[in-house]
């Protein structure tokens, strides 16, 4: 076997030990996971195309475990202003960007970017909300699917509906999500 035929490692170059390859792409060769780690975010978009998985899939896990069960949806309704809304009280159109940006946004999109979701996602990930939840996709503190994936639903509200069903369950206030039951 001559040296062209040895892979080399993705980030050291290395050929002794044999490096393996990516366990999920089966493509890229890295000779420990130090390497891989290194190169992880180099990697990540190419992995799910060489996997076959959708390009949003590296993005599922939440801080706190859960996993996003859904799929990425690109935001192209608009949202009326609400003035109780702490984060973005305006109004909102394509892209989940206010109105007067998102014209703007969308020929980005669609002339720079030729239409490539992944492109998008790495620029402004807001443009993007989770089927399963509802959830923005910038949000990755969990993911709450009231009842419908997997594994049950950890949120507050699911606790306590799913916990006593015959109880009633009264809102204090919707923007708060707290609930209580009597």
């Amino acid at each position: 076997m001559s040296n062209l035929d040895t892979p080399a490692c993705k980030v050291c170059h290395l050929t002794t030990p044999p490096p393996k390859k990516c366990a999920r792409c089966h493509v890229t060769p890295y000779c420990s996971p130090t390497c891989q780690k290194a190169d992880w975010d180099a990697h990540k978009p190419d992995c799910c195309r060489f996997s076959g998985l959708p390009w949003y899939d590296l993005y599922r896990q939440c801080k706190d475990g859960t996993k996003h069960e859904g799929q990425l949806e690109l935001i192209t309704w608009s949202t009326p202003a609400n003035e109780y809304e702490e984060i973005l009280p305006e109004a909102t159109g394509w892209g989940n960007v206010i109105v007067a940006e998102a014209e703007d946004l969308k020929r980005e999109f669609e002339t720079e970017m030729h239409g490539d979701e992944a492109k998008l996602y790495t620029q402004w990930p807001q443009a993007f909300r989770w089927t399963c939840c509802g959830a923005t996709a910038q949000n990755r503190v969990g993911c709450d699917h009231h009842g419908e994936g997997e594994k049950p639903c950890r949120c507050d509200f699911c606790k306590v509906c799913f916990s006593n069903p015959g109880g009633t369950v009264v809102w204090v206030g919707l923007s708060t999500g707290w609930a209580f039951m009597f």
